[in-house]
């Protein structure tokens, strides 16, 4: 496959199913990142955990429900707003396929990859998709460079830190027990650990996390502005597909 003309099918689609599918994380700048922005911030226990239940659904569920949702309204929608099938079409292909990272817990960067064309082709018609495509870019750029300017990423916070610092500060206090001189030092303990690496943890997190946040809100500005720009009243009317009464 990697040899012949359907490599690109593969590449950017079909591998993200198959083989890149197991290294899917909550990390893309979708609506489960604002919630681990939130959630690491105020230091809670397994931030990145797709099976905590909110209002008695998981995580996942609530994900997979909601990209379910936005199916059926993408579908319905592109059927009443374009007479031109083909083109109602690109706009369902294009909405349903950016759903796809925005939605689900579980994404990976090369979803962005999905919508991409399609929505460029929409932009090329229509100014009012530029915005969307804009965004779209940005987005995607930060996503697939992340290695590059993402230091310590949220969520990174867990007990093995902590575990490991105490352990550290044992082996320290036992190793400098002789130079307390008689004197009472109390041995460090895990709360006094934990106390530590939160802090450092805090310091490191506090510039990136505005860069996250920024980038998610774009993220979902741009996927947001693309529903009234394919389906409002009036939008698009170079691409629009609706016959015109004479």
């Amino acid at each position: 496959m990697a040899a012949d003309g359907l490599a690109w099918l593969d590449r950017s689609y079909l591998m993200s199913f198959t083989e890149a599918f197991p290294y899917t994380t909550l990390k893309g700048f979708n609506v489960w990142y604002v919630d681990l922005l939130r959630l690491d911030a105020r230091g809670a226990a397994e931030p990145m955990n797709s099976q905590v239940e909110v209002w008695g659904i998981s995580k996942d569920l609530w994900g997979r429900t909601a990209l379910l949702g936005s199916l059926a309204a993408a579908a319905a929608l592109s059927g009443w707003r374009y007479r031109r099938v083909e083109l109602g079409v690109v706009v369902f292909a294009a909405i349903w396929l950016w759903s796809i990272y925005i939605w689900p817990t579980r994404v990976h960067e090369r979803f962005l990859i999905y919508c991409t064309p399609l929505v460029i082709v929409l932009a090329v018609g229509s100014w009012r998709y530029l915005p969307a495509l804009v965004g779209l870019i940005v987005v995607g750029i930060a996503a697939h460079t992340w290695p590059l300017w993402l230091g310590t990423s949220a969520g990174a916070f867990s007990p093995r830190m902590v575990d490991a610092y105490y352990q550290a500060m044992e082996n320290a206090y036992r190793q400098r027990a002789g130079e307390f001189g008689g004197r009472r030092v109390d041995p460090p303990t895990r709360q006094d650990a934990a106390r530590v690496v939160w802090e450092r943890y805090r310091q490191a997190r506090r510039d990136v996390a505005r860069s996250e946040w920024l980038i998610t809100v774009i993220s979902l500005a741009s996927y947001a502005w693309m529903w009234p720009a394919a389906f409002a009243v009036g939008s698009g009317a170079a691409m629009s597909g609706r016959r015109r009464k004479t």
